[in-house]
């Protein structure tokens, strides 16, 4: 049996994948006209709010020490 060799990212590779993760959320906040927004059709407006939130969690989970998706 091989072992497999994990690398994980440091401190500040993890910092810079979250602050570009919010830079596409603040993209997108300000490409739909603020919160609440205004885009249509309706569906677009919904999917921006779910790449908005996907991105905060990611940026989140980038940042918080020990998270393990695995």
């Amino acid at each position: 049996m091989t072992e497999r060799t994990v690398i994980t990212p440091g401190w500040g590779v993890r910092s810079l994948g979250a602050l570009l993760c919010l830079a596409v959320v603040a993209v997108h906040v300000v490409d739909q006209g603020g919160v609440p927004g205004s885009k249509t059709p309706q569906y677009v407006a919904v999917l921006y709010y779910a790449l908005e939130i996907a991105g905060v969690l990611t940026a989140v989970l980038l940042v918080a020490r020990g998270t393990r998706l695995s």
